[in-house]
């Protein structure tokens, strides 16, 4: 991996598992300096520790994002000891597999607590010393659920189609300064949030893990990329054939991809 973000600082959210950890890995690889930040500390712990035999600064940081003031918190903390940030990388998310009437308000509130809300207070503390980097990132984890009426994914398409909204406005505000917004569009992928997702029954969590597991992309794979198309100033990273297409076809023929969708609900009951 080549050394493109050479001593950047990157902050990374739900940085403990999955994509986070494995991005962490990545630019740990590339000579960045790392923030990393999620709810479960221990599991930062264990992660930070694996990063030795180089100057590089790696600080942890225990945050839940849909809290304004523990992120305005951590990023402080961040700033004081690591004195620039140049790269954004909101993660952290949670989901739900529920159906509409069935999941709870309160549920469906902190879906987008986390997912929308947690973007937004992150990217207003870190964007004033983003625009002091000469070269500044805000990366955007979404789903291709945004663009899917995908049974029993409400709460979580919702808070995704509403990231990649606004990304879309950040794009066009941030036209000209040296921050550049983006969001990312990634394969399925075996991670936590399955496991930690709501579901209607254990049972039908498990019909979703194995949905995930036959047709998941390499976590370390979809890091990598990540990364390569913000060396390539990507807006829109939609990474994967099976991904790339299903994409297409949700923005081009919606309706067709509703129904298709809908007529197959039986094999895709996880909710």
């Amino acid at each position: 991996m080549n050394k493109h973000f050479d001593n950047y600082t990157v902050l990374i959210t739900g940085a403990a598992s999955g994509l986070g950890k494995e991005l962490s890995v990545c630019f740990y690889k590339m000579g960045c300096n790392l923030a990393l930040a999620d709810t479960n500390f221990s599991a930062l712990h264990v992660l930070a520790e694996t990063f030795t035999g180089t100057n590089r600064l790696i600080s942890i940081h225990e945050a839940d994002v849909s809290d304004p003031q523990a992120i305005q918190s951590v990023v402080d903390v961040v700033l004081l000891k690591h004195k620039q940030l140049d790269i954004l990388i909101n993660n952290a998310a949670i989901s739900a597999s529920v159906s509409f009437e069935n999941v709870s308000v309160q549920n469906f509130k902190k879906v987008m607590e986390v997912n929308l809300m947690g973007v937004v207070h992150t990217t207003k503390c870190c964007l004033p010393y983003l625009h002091k980097s000469k070269d500044g990132y805000i990366v955007n984890i979404a789903s291709g659920f945004a663009g899917m009426g995908f049974p029993g994914k409400s709460a979580y398409a919702a808070s995704k189609a509403a990231l990649i909204a606004l990304t879309n406005v950040l794009q066009t505000e941030l036209a000209g300064t040296t921050v550049k917004p983006s969001y990312v569009i990634p394969p399925p992928m075996v991670t936590g949030i399955i496991v930690n997702n709501l579901h209607e029954s254990f049972e039908k969590m498990q019909r979703e893990q194995q949905f995930i597991r036959k047709h998941a992309t390499n976590t370390r794979q979809v890091a990598e990329l990540i990364i390569r198309g913000m060396e390539r100033k990507k807006f829109r990273n939609v990474i994967g054939f099976r991904t790339r297409w299903v994409d297409l076809c949700s923005r081009l023929f919606p309706s067709t991809v509703q129904q298709l969708i809908g007529k197959r609900r039986s094999k895709i009951d996880f909710y």
